[in-house]
């Protein structure tokens, strides 16, 4: 006989492992060894979370997909109830992700996605920490981006990205690179200051930036190491790189 069976959860507050969410709604279905996932909703951090997936429990490995829409989670309170709950970090997370891969294999995780961050304090991320450091500019850490946007993807154990954009009045970042799911980080940091704001922080290393054509400092970061122990090296940015087409597009359109 082919057997299904459904079960409906509704809790106004539950808890999972350190996380405190609201308002769950879940409809799960199991039939001939797949389990559905048409709705798992809930609210966390005064966001919301709409999920829905799959598990084949037909095969040892147990493949899955996931689709996961996040809009509206506030990064303070949710840092809160993690290991990173002395840092100042705050903000509003928007997030979509596909993703795929064997539930007993957390290294077959693939997937792609984006995700959205506005009016974001992140300096204590810490990678983005050591940059105020390297470039003797202490009043870095006072700027508040009004948006960082993000596609990326998942794949060989690395999340990886090409055009993460931080924008402020002071300050973008483009971020180009890589985090391993050892820690290990590669990234590209290309970084445009407003001229005033430069000439009032101005540091050694960022003197020999180049100045481009809308009046804005623009030099080159690379950071390497891992997550806890990030190496810097500042480099003023190959004109080369000023004149490709993608670039040009990208700080004409936006830094205007």
């Amino acid at each position: 006989k082919n057997w299904e069976i459904g079960l409906k959860v509704k809790s106004d507050e539950i808890g999972f492992l350190t996380f405190k969410v609201n308002d769950l709604y879940a409809d799960l279905r199991l039939k001939d060894r797949q389990l559905n996932i048409p709705v798992f909703n809930l609210k966390p951090y005064d966001g919301l979370l709409f999920l829905r997936g799959n598990f084949d429990l037909s095969a040892d490995n147990i493949p899955y997909y996931l689709d996961v829409d996040i809009s509206g989670l506030e990064l303070n309170k949710f840092v809160q109830d993690t290991q990173l709950n002395k840092k100042d970090i705050s903000g509003f997370l928007s997030l979509k992700a596909l993703i795929n891969g064997n539930a007993n294999d957390i290294n077959a995780i693939k997937g792609k996605g984006w995700f959205k961050i506005l009016n974001g304090n992140l300096w204590e991320v810490s990678f983005l920490k050591g940059l105020a450091d390297i470039l003797f500019m202490p009043d870095l850490k006072t700027i508040v981006f009004k948006e960082a946007f993000s596609n990326f993807e998942i794949a060989d154990r690395k999340i990886s990205t090409d055009d993460t954009l931080l924008t402020s009045d002071e300050l973008t970042l483009l971020i180009r690179g890589f985090l391993d799911f050892s820690g290990n980080i590669d990234f590209t940091v290309i970084t445009s200051f407003e001229r005033n704001f430069v000439n009032k922080t101005v540091g050694e290393k960022i003197k020999s930036f180049v100045l481009d054509s809308f009046g804005r400092f623009m030099g080159e970061i690379h950071i390497t190491g891992s997550l806890k122990e990030p190496k810097y090296t500042a480099n003023p940015i190959r004109i080369d790189k000023i004149l490709k087409e993608k670039f040009k597009g990208f700080f004409g359109n936006i830094l205007r």
